[in-house]
């Protein structure tokens, strides 16, 4: 989710992305760990925000790069 505003000769580039990580552990023998253990569901959820201003003209921008216009 985000968005595009212009100021001037700048563009403001912000948004959110958001995260959902699952898995489960489960202790292996090959590890060391207590064998046996009981499996756990891991799971989480998370939003990270950003935000760029950069030039509406990219010949003018430093990260130009003329061979990808080709």
């Amino acid at each position: 989710m985000g968005g595009v505003e212009a100021r001037g000769d700048m563009l403001r580039i912000s948004g959110e992305s958001r995260f959902n990580f699952t898995d489960k552990f489960e202790d292996p023998v090959d590890m060391d760990f207590e064998t046996g253990g009981t499996p756990y569901d891991i799971s989480r959820e998370w939003t990270a925000s950003f935000s760029a201003e950069v030039l509406k003209d990219r010949q003018r921008s430093i990260y130009f790069d003329p061979k990808k216009l080709r």
